[in-house]
């Protein structure tokens, strides 16, 4: 007989001329089982269409009968370098919007990435120097104008400036160059001692510029001093210039005796 399912090997069927106990029907039966291995074989052979550069590296398959072998870069826990761009996306709904993206750099090439891949988008403190104090990017939390130091006050009016990651509107007086002269004896006609004064306001300026131009008698003088004490000085005819240090006045006091009075000429330039 030939031996069937209960005696199957591995591709053979063996006849035997002794045994009897098979009927035509059960070789029948059998031959029509190999023939439909055979078709589901032809069938597998048929099967696939990835190739090598698809498949993840190291890790094999068989694609239309034959065993490939994987070329695919596995970067599942890579640290990824990237490369970035601006691209136009458009929602579900329509509208658009240019979105910022991130890939691997071109010569990573292809590969395998999961949610344990991580993909380089810059160091933690160049972001934050690179974002608004209190601005949040990737989970970095930025820095950028947190260590200034004006207020809307410092600010010239109508200009604006970001101070701790916020937009500021300054209100401060916008200042030009004043400029202005005296004559603080002029018109004297009496033999009386007088010690006439000018004073200026000077706050939010940084500097005078003063020109003497009369010619004193002798004992007369023409003294400069500041509120705050950062100028205190008697001053002959030529040209000065001082720092005001923060001062909000100067004062221009003159002083002639008696007997030898004079004109106390000057000019003065405020500078912003």
């Amino acid at each position: 007989g030939i031996y069937g399912a209960n005696n199957y090997q591995s591709n053979t069927i063996e006849y035997s001329p002794t045994d009897t106990s098979w009927e035509v029907s059960n070789v029948n039966q059998a031959i029509n089982s190999l023939y439909g291995m055979k078709q589901e074989l032809d069938n597998i052979k048929g099967i696939g269409d990835a190739t090598a550069a698809q498949i993840l590296s190291g890790k094999k398959a068989v694609v239309k009968g034959n065993t490939i072998t994987g070329t695919m870069k596995n970067m599942s826990n890579a640290w990824v370098w990237t490369s970035n761009g601006i691209e136009n996306y458009t929602y579900s709904s329509g509208t658009t919007a240019n979105m910022v993206y991130v890939r691997p750099r071109d010569e990573w090439g292809d590969g395998y990435i999961t949610t344990n891949s991580k993909f380089i988008v810059g160091t933690e403190s160049d972001l934050k120097k690179s974002l608004l104090a209190g601005k949040t990017l990737v989970g970095v939390t930025g820095t950028a104008t947190s260590d200034a130091t004006a207020t809307a006050a410092d600010i010239a009016s109508g200009k604006t400036a970001y101070i701790n990651g916020s937009k500021v509107t300054g209100t401060a007086s916008v200042l030009g160059q004043v400029t202005g002269s005296a004559n603080l004896m002029s018109g004297a006609t009496d033999t009386t001692v007088t010690t006439p004064t000018l004073t200026l306001n000077v706050k939010n300026y940084t500097s005078i510029q003063i020109k003497v131009t009369s010619t004193y008698a002798s004992s007369a003088s023409l003294s400069v001093s500041t509120n705050n004490g950062s100028i205190n000085t008697k001053l002959a005819p030529g040209t000065y210039t001082y720092q005001l240090n923060s001062a909000t006045t100067i004062t221009f006091s003159y002083y002639c005796n008696i007997s030898t009075y004079s004109n106390g000429t000057f000019s003065y330039t405020l500078i912003p």
